[in-house]
């Protein structure tokens, strides 16, 4: 039997690429309708490596719904000469593994229950994420204009990459950025609030409470950020930032 042909969607009609960037509050339609599109080939063809082929690329569009605005998937067959399998079921190997780049796919065939195959495949995700549009000094306050969005393949990309201005405008670069450089979110935080050895006020509340102490912030820290706090020599708890100089401990 040839080798059938490789799931890609490059520019004709079964071209997931072809497919335009979606809206978000569309977008859960758009796995069925790239699947219906890249797999149109093997609804002519009943070959059981189609069949399999085309099960595991709409597993993988579905896994990586929602990381970007486009999903390419590519399935390369086996080279090995086995039996068809029947009722399919891809996983991933790795507990929590996304898929992207190149992956393997596990698939258990119904009556094999012993035996796993595997086959390769590779996604490539599409979509938008923002850059330093000027060198960002360390230490200082994002604005609106200092950052601007781009758009290219995600999955080739850090997996904490900045997907929206909010995510860092308002937030504070903890070292120098050159222009153009990928922004990720462990690159910023937020504005301190509270500064370390700084006198602070903490608020521990309850339905029939309210307990105000003064104590020692150990660590800066900023809005919604954790920091410990001593009072005293030897007491020392965790509580969260809510304004400048005070924190507070939920009940």
């Amino acid at each position: 039997m040839p080798h059938p042909p490789a799931f890609r969607s490059p520019e004709p009609p079964m071209s997931a690429r072809a497919l335009p960037a979606l809206r978000p509050a569309r977008w859960l339609a758009w796995p069925i309708a790239a699947l219906a599109l890249c797999t149109g080939a093997v609804a002519q063809d009943p070959g059981a490596e189609h069949a399999l082929a085309a099960r595991v690329q709409a597993f993988l569009i579905e896994r990586a719904a929602g990381e970007g605005d486009e999903v390419e998937v590519e399935v390369f067959p086996s080279a090995a000469s086995l039996p068809p399998c029947t009722a399919p079921e891809p996983f991933l190997p790795t507990p929590g593994q996304r898929a992207h780049g190149r992956v393997a796919v596990g698939v258990h065939c119904a009556g094999e229950s012993r035996h796993v195959r595997y086959l390769q495949a590779e996604v490539r995700i599409n979509g938008r994420y923002w850059v330093a549009a000027r060198n960002l000094a360390a230490g200082e306050i994002v604005t609106a204009d200092a950052v601007h969005e781009r758009r290219g393949e995600l999955s080739a990309l850090p997996r904490d990459i900045v997907r929206t201005a909010e995510e860092v405008v308002g937030r504070q670069a903890q070292r120098q950025l050159a222009a153009d450089t990928p922004l990720q979110t462990h690159q910023f935080r937020a504005v301190p609030l509270v500064e370390r050895g700084q006198r602070v006020i903490v608020e521990a509340r309850g339905e029939r409470f309210h307990v105000r102490r003064e104590g020692t912030a150990l660590e800066p820290g900023g809005r919604g950020e954790r920091v410990r706090v001593r009072f005293g020599k030897d007491e020392i708890v965790h509580a969260e930032v809510v304004d400048a100089g005070l924190l507070a401990i939920p009940f």
